[in-house]
């Protein structure tokens, strides 16, 4: 993948050449027939403060690590901006894995979902589409990276902020779901009691 050592991501195209799978799977997506490929590709200095912690990981993680920076079809900008916020989902598929991408106007941001904002967060610095291969590259200023990589819970790896920030949604049920409990108990059941007719 040339493309990607001439636009600033050399390390990164290392990375993937030097990790077994991997590039075979950007590989599949950009041959007749193959869908076409978006590449959320770190930076020369994203990926060199990066590489040490990369190289202590688990087989498995690492591959999913990179495959979390591609997606199975070609997401140009055009597509993207009428969005507030696009959820692409990555090659990463045992993960489910998704990044988020927010069109702010003068910049693009990306987050890994799947809610915002979440971990990895990454603004675009260069955009390069090729016309050759069913190809978009969007070169970006940090690695897309979970808080943690050793598949504990997540939850866990969060300051108490963060866990509030990631799981509001369920915390928002929650409270719904006692609220209503409190209102059929308290209000509807005794209202009920007291309007059913009392048979001889």
């Amino acid at each position: 993948m040339d493309i990607m050592s001439t636009s600033g991501c050399g390390r990164f195209a290392a990375l993937v050449a030097a990790t077994p799978n991997v590039g075979d799977i950007f590989l599949q997506q950009l041959v007749a027939g193959g869908g076409g490929l978006t590449l959320f590709c770190p930076d020369d200095d994203a990926v060199d403060a990066f590489e040490p912690t990369f190289r202590a990981l688990a087989d498995g993680v690492r591959v999913n690590v990179l495959l979390q920076h591609g997606a199975a079809a070609r997401y140009v900008r055009e597509q993207l901006a009428p969005f507030d916020l696009v959820a692409v989902p990555t090659l990463a598929v045992a993960d489910n894995e998704t990044v988020l991408v927010r069109d702010m106007g003068d910049s693009i941001r990306l987050g890994l979902g799947p809610t915002w904002p979440r971990d990895g967060q990454a603004t675009v610095t260069r955009t390069i589409s090729s016309e050759e291969h069913p190809l978009v590259l969007y070169v970006v200023d940090a690695v897309l990276l979970r808080q943690k990589l050793d598949g504990g819970d997540e939850a866990a790896a969060c300051g108490v902020l963060d866990f509030l920030r990631c799981c509001w949604p369920c915390i928002c049920v929650g409270i719904g779901a006692v609220v209503l409990c409190r209102i059929i108990t308290d209000v509807l059941v005794p209202r009920y009691r007291r309007q059913r007719p009392i048979r001889a």
